[in-house]
């Protein structure tokens, strides 16, 4: 009997491809199906198609901003437990003013490695060791 996992599937959201790169270089060394989104639109459309275990999440997009994008997917009862940990330059009470509730983690821009891997292992616990 052979048992197979699939890796964790981690979305990452954000208009820029310098800091999509940087997010890729964080997550090198651990056993991950990464996926990029450019644009909120995007993102919505490969979370219904191609559900991932964890979406980072930037605010200032074009499309569809973050916040937009967190509403819909938190409101849609396919995919809205699916933990959304927001990567952003806005203070956080901002976001918590915009979208309490609807994220469950928060990484301020600019980040360090250690900032990003922790949050992501408070979001997805086990996955990273």
């Amino acid at each position: 009997m052979t048992i197979s996992f699939e890796k964790p599937r981690i979305l990452i959201v954000d208009d820029s491809s310098d800091i999509r790169d940087l997010i890729k270089s964080f997550y090198e060394e651990y056993d991950l199906e990464l996926i990029e989104a450019v644009n909120g639109q995007e993102a919505v459309e490969m979370v219904r198609t191609c559900p991932p275990d964890l979406i980072l999440l930037d605010i200032q997009m074009p499309v569809l901003n973050g916040y937009e994008v967190a509403a819909i997917l938190k409101n849609d009862e396919a995919v809205q437990d699916i933990p959304i940990l927001v990567i952003t330059g806005q203070e956080r009470w901002e976001v918590e003013e915009q979208i309490e509730g609807m994220y469950d983690g928060y990484v301020s821009k600019p980040f360090k490695e250690v900032d990003l891997i922790k949050a992501t292992m408070q979001c997805l616990p086990g996955i990273i060791n």
